[in-house]
């Protein structure tokens, strides 16, 4: 991100329904201490954009460039599917019309702009140095969305990285441990932290002779032989181990401390929050006023069990 014109003022207040860590971001923007940031964990979570009848839920990329970025000159997105482009998420037309515009005479035809990451940071580069050294009454206020981290991380050692002056930004640096961990895995040894049972993953190593009793109770297929249908079936079973069995709770557990964290003791952001993680929209009239009344009396770990077994949660429609 890069200054506007006038001076960083901090809005008078955030709404409530900004996530917590929208309000830290701004804290640290307005006081001039960065300009650089990285969000990491869930950020394929769906956030609420907009108040009102027409207020619905998107991704990251839309609530930044809505409800953050609404006012600014100039937001880019880039990924590596389509590259460098202007970006107003699903807001008004005209406004993406006079970015793209404005994008146009300031970097050139964005469409011919190449989507190779170095060529593409290459233009963004001498555009954002422009920028910065610009008059002040010619410096837009510009942000930037990157999907990917790794384009901004820095290749070189921290105590060696040359800044230019102005350039202010945030390091965040990676555990090597983790690196270990990601590109140098033991696949066939039993972890020694429990921690590392909970990684977030889309491989599972199946051995022939281990069978997940969690699995087994959701007809998991068996490995010694050859399947030629999966069985589909629904039974008392299953709906005992999605409330009492140990995996369920403990991801409740995980799943209220979040909340916790994130609304304190607050229940109508708590539950707001809460069905849009899990089923991706807002609770129904009927859905809050049950909700709140339960967490009245209830826990916010069993609340947390009962959104996960919520038939929008459990099956893919």
């Amino acid at each position: 991100m890069t200054p506007d014109q006038a001076p960083r003022r901090p809005p008078d207040k955030l709404p409530e329904w900004f996530p917590a860590w929208a309000s830290q971001l701004a804290d640290l923007y307005f006081s001039a201490t960065t300009a650089a940031f990285v969000l990491h964990g869930n950020t394929y979570d769906l956030f609420r954009v907009g108040t009102g009848e027409g207020a619905r839920y998107g991704v990251l990329a839309e609530f930044l460039a809505e409800q953050v970025f609404g006012r600014w000159s100039l937001v880019l997105h880039y990924d590596l599917g389509q590259g460098l482009r202007a970006y107003v998420g699903r807001g008004e037309q005209q406004r993406l019309k006079d970015m793209v515009a404005l994008a146009n005479r300031k970097l050139g035809d964005l469409s011919a702009l190449p989507k190779d990451p170095v060529a593409a940071f290459a233009v963004l580069h001498k555009f954002v140095s422009g920028n910065i050294m610009a008059a002040e009454g010619d410096r837009l206020s510009l942000a930037l969305i990157i999907d990917q981290a790794s384009f901004i991380f820095p290749s070189g050692e921290p105590g060696r990285l040359n800044l230019q002056a102005g350039g202010r930004s945030v390091m965040v640096p990676v555990d090597p441990q983790l690196v270990d961990q990601l590109y140098k895995p033991t696949q066939w040894q039993i972890a020694e932290r429990a921690a590392e049972f909970d990684r977030r993953s889309v491989y599972l190593i199946a051995k022939r002779n281990l069978r997940l009793p969690f699995l087994e109770v959701f007809d998991a297929p068996a490995l010694l032989a050859s399947c030629s249908r999966r069985q589909a079936s629904t039974h008392a079973p299953q709906a005992l181990e999605l409330l009492n069995g140990r995996l369920s709770n403990d991801l409740a557990q995980g799943f209220a401390k979040r909340l916790q964290q994130e609304y304190g003791g607050a229940p109508e952001p708590i539950v707001e929050r809460a069905f849009s993680l899990i089923a991706g929209r807002a609770p129904t009239p009927r859905e809050r006023e049950l909700s709140l009344d339960f967490l009245r009396d209830g826990s916010l770990p069993e609340f947390a069990l009962a959104m996960f077994n919520l038939n929008e949660f459990l099956y893919v429609p």
